[in-house]
């Protein structure tokens, strides 16, 4: 990560900054140090973070994978962590993803947005999909 590049891009008009964790389309697995650095940039710009996790399964075992609001829990208040079993166990049909958001104010206002769309819900098939790819899928589709 070009962390010199990234801190003369912000100014006060940068309010989040979207991290895809493990890199897509590379597969690039952020160190927690690098992690680290790019958190410790945002806390001090007051930056959002949104971390799209969606591949975080999907690393070889010589690597780990390291949520970013897992570094700390100034990290986690910042930060929006997203995933779904869609890519990992190809049901993308089920349209079923996870958010997280710690910061209880954050999570009010996402939810008001999300339902105001009437898009906040998922379908009884989805939330079995769901729960059965994570519960079950990493022994029998995973590895």
């Amino acid at each position: 990560m070009d962390f010199v590049n990234l801190e003369a891009q912000i100014d006060s008009s940068v309010k989040m900054l979207i991290l895809c964790s493990p890199h897509n389309p590379v597969g690039r697995v952020w160190t927690r140090e690098e992690l680290t650095r790019l958190g410790e940039i945002c806390l001090k710009n007051n930056i959002l973070i949104v971390s799209d996790e969606i591949h975080f399964d999907l690393v070889y075992n010589e690597y780990k994978h390291i949520p970013i609001a897992s570094i700390s829990e100034a990290l986690a208040i910042q930060t929006i962590t997203c995933f779904s079993p869609s890519k990992t166990f190809n049901i993308w049909g089920v349209q079923t993803s996870v958010v997280i958001i710690p910061n209880r104010d954050l999570r009010e206002r996402y939810k008001r947005e999300i339902n105001s769309m009437a898009i906040g819900w998922a379908t009884p098939f989805g939330i079995a999909a769901l729960e059965s790819a994570y519960r079950f899928g990493e022994e029998c589709w995973l590895d």
